[in-house]
């Protein structure tokens, strides 16, 4: 993705790199409950924040996501994730 104004994410350890486009980002992360979390949403624990996550499906109280980023596949409780891309 190419930020037409913003700036460039990245950990200290160079494992995530984002560019944010500011104003978009900005607008469109919203804080959710756990029940309006369905599968093939954006998802972060932070706003916008990395890693940011796709959400494959959910049982119980458990996600399975898949990492932005990187591709890579995670479970993590529901409770972790608070924030939600809203398209």
């Amino acid at each position: 993705m190419r930020a037409q104004s913003g700036f460039t994410v990245a950990d200290p350890d160079g494992r995530y790199r984002l560019e944010v486009d500011v104003e978009q980002r900005a607008r469109h992360w919203i804080a959710i409950e756990r029940s309006e979390i369905k599968a093939g949403d954006l998802v972060s624990a932070e706003a916008g924040g990395l890693p940011i996550y796709r959400v494959i499906a959910l049982e119980d109280q458990r996600t399975s996501l898949r990492e932005e980023q990187s591709g890579r596949d995670h479970v993590a409780p529901l409770s972790a994730l608070h924030w939600k891309f809203a398209s």
